[in-house]
């Protein structure tokens, strides 16, 4: 993870964007990642992963608490 990281802090803002279509400024921006389907299917998408991550370490927490009590 901290690869990723380091590498997105190197990598030009402009390679990861739609070149020459925004003009406007964030709220433009915002606009249209919230405006367009195929943004919303990915923001979503996201989203729902996220909170199936999140549950599963959840779970998995609880199982090692569990596993810490128990009466020999």
């Amino acid at each position: 993870m901290p690869a990723l990281l380091a590498l997105l802090a190197v990598a030009p803002g402009a390679a990861l964007a739609h070149p020459g279509e925004h003009h406007g400024g964030l709220l433009d921006a915002l606009m249209h990642l919230l405006g367009e389907p195929d943004h919303l299917a990915m923001l979503l998408g996201a989203v729902v992963a996220g909170l199936l991550l999140a549950r599963r370490g959840a779970a998995a927490r609880a199982r090692r608490e569990a596993g810490r009590h128990r009466p020999d």
